[in-house]
C-alpha cells in the first residue's frame, strides 16, 4: 500500500497536467496570507481569555478562602461565648436541654457526647472530670456541651455541625480555644488554662470521639 501511494505521488509530481497551476498557487498563497492575521488574532483572543479565566478563578478561590476562614473564626467566637455564658455565668436566653432531646430534634450526632468523653479523662498533665452534659443554644448556634473540671479551672467541650472551618488554636476574646474536626462535626475546647493543657486534653479525647462520630 505504501509503495502504491509513493508511486501515485511521484506520478502526480511528474505530470504537468496534474500539477497545480501557477494561478492556483498564487491564489492559495494570497488566501493564506489574508487568513494569517485572523488566526493570530484568534490565538491572542484565546490567550487573553485564558488569562481572564485564571484571574476570575483566583478571585473566586480567594473569596471562598476568606469566607471559609471567617466561618471558622465565627464558630470559635460562638463557642467561647457559649462557654462563658453557659458554663461560667449561667446567662443563656434559652434553658439547656438534654443531649437525647437535642439529638432527636436537632443533631443525631449529639448522642455520642452522652458517653464520650468518659467521666474521667486521663491526660499527660492530669485528669479532667466531667461535671455536666447537655445541649445549649448561643447566638443561634446549637451545641452539645460537656463541662469539665480540669487543671483547677472550668473547661468546656462544645460540639456543633461543621459548615465551616475549625479555627486554629489561639486566644479568642481573651480565652484560649482549640478545635478539631470529627466526621461532620467540629469540636471546640475552651477554658482559662494554658494552650498546652488544652492540647493535652484534645490528644486524649479526639481519637475516641472521631471514631464514634465517623459512624453517625
Amino acid at each position: 500500500m505504501d509503495s502504491f501511494a509513493n508511486r501515485l505521488r511521484q506520478a502526480i509530481d511528474r505530470s504537468p497536467d496534474l500539477a497545480p497551476s501557477p494561478e492556483f498557487m498564487t491564489a492559495l498563497r494570497r488566501d493564506l496570507e489574508a487568513q494569517a492575521p485572523r488566526r493570530q488574532s484568534r490565538m491572542r483572543t484565546v490567550h487573553w481569555l485564558g488569562i481572564a479565566a485564571s484571574l476570575v478563578l483566583a478571585v473566586v478561590a480567594g473569596v471562598a478562602y476568606r469566607v471559609y476562614v471567617r466561618s471558622g473564626a465565627d464558630l470559635a467566637r460562638a463557642a467561647v461565648g457559649d462557654h462563658r455564658n453557659c458554663a461560667l455565668k449561667f446567662n443563656l436566653a434559652e434553658k439547656p436541654v438534654t443531649l437525647e432531646e437535642a439529638a432527636q430534634k436537632y443533631n443525631p450526632a449529639f448522642r455520642v457526647v452522652e458517653h464520650l468523653p468518659a467521666d474521667d479523662v486521663p491526660t499527660s498533665v492530669g485528669v479532667a472530670h466531667v461535671l455536666e452534659r447537655h445541649s445549649c443554644l448561643y447566638n443561634g448556634r446549637r451545641f452539645a456541651h460537656v463541662v469539665l473540671k480540669y487543671q483547677g479551672a472550668v473547661v468546656s467541650l462544645m460540639m456543633t455541625s461543621a459548615e465551616g472551618a475549625a479555627a486554629a488554636p489561639g486566644s479568642v476574646d481573651g480565652m484560649n480555644v482549640t478545635a478539631f474536626r470529627a466526621g461532620t462535626q467540629v469540636v471546640f475546647l475552651a477554658g482559662d488554662v494554658s494552650m498546652t493543657d488544652l492540647v493535652a486534653l484534645v490528644d486524649s479525647i479526639s481519637g475516641p470521639l472521631a471514631r464514634a462520630l465517623a459512624t453517625v
